[in-house]
């Protein structure tokens, strides 16, 4: 499982996918707020809250 960190979003490991799907199964996902998430406008963006 990759996590990106703050600020970035899961294309931070575009370039490095395809070469650990290779021999394992890999899962990455943007946290709430970045990239492709949901981005509810009541939830407080901080790094705090990541």
């Amino acid at each position: 499982m990759l996590m990106h960190g703050f600020p970035d979003n899961m294309h931070l490991y575009d370039r490095l996918l395809p070469w650990l799907a290779e021999s394992r199964r890999v899962i990455t996902f943007d946290f709430l707020g970045w990239g492709q998430s949901s981005k509810p406008t009541n939830y407080p963006y901080t790094a705090e809250n990541q």
